[in-house]
């Protein structure tokens, strides 16, 4: 459309034809105006909220430089962690610990394993990091050695401690 547009003299632009269209200063405005209140397909996208612009990483260490021996796996959105969180022994490479993260904070189940095999030594849950709920300990066979309960209140926090001895 651009290149269809002849300048007949100054001050004079010509649509598709070869008489000469003129134009002053305020229909120059006007025009402009018209323009920039319309705007253009690609322009009228909302800008994007800091919420829609997160950026998510998958973190990875090692315990070597071959990268053959995971130490952990985190994911982390926006500079903070998000998502699970996974740490594994280095002799043996089996799950060490497992923990949720939601920006930042620990949320949700933590769980503790022990070296030798996959049963859970430790589970504690969390709300918006802090201990909140039942939290359990375990012996290497699995059965229960130590049960918490936790409740935040506002001020003070009420733990009540049951240790089950085993039979």
């Amino acid at each position: 459309m651009f290149n269809k547009i002849k300048t007949a003299r100054k001050g004079c632009l010509s649509f598709f034809s070869d008489k000469p269209l003129l134009l002053n200063r305020k229909s120059i405005f006007l025009l402009f105006l018209l323009l920039t209140s319309l705007g253009c397909p690609g322009c009228s996208r909302p800008v994007p909220q800091k919420e829609e612009l997160q950026e998510t990483e998958e973190i990875v260490e090692y315990y070597d430089k071959d990268k053959k021996h995971i130490k952990s796996v985190s994911v982390y959105r926006d500079g903070k962690r998000d998502g699970r969180y996974q740490e594994f022994y280095e002799e043996n490479r089996k799950l060490k610990l497992e923990v949720e993260y939601k920006a930042g904070l620990k949320e949700g189940s933590l769980k503790k394993y022990f070296s030798l095999n996959d049963t859970v030594s430790e589970e504690t849950f969390y709300e918006n990091g802090q201990r909140h709920g039942a939290s359990k300990k375990y012996y290497p066979n699995g059965k229960l050695s130590k049960r918490q309960h936790l409740k935040v209140e506002r001020k003070r926090a009420r733990i009540n401690f049951t240790t089950v001895t085993e039979s």
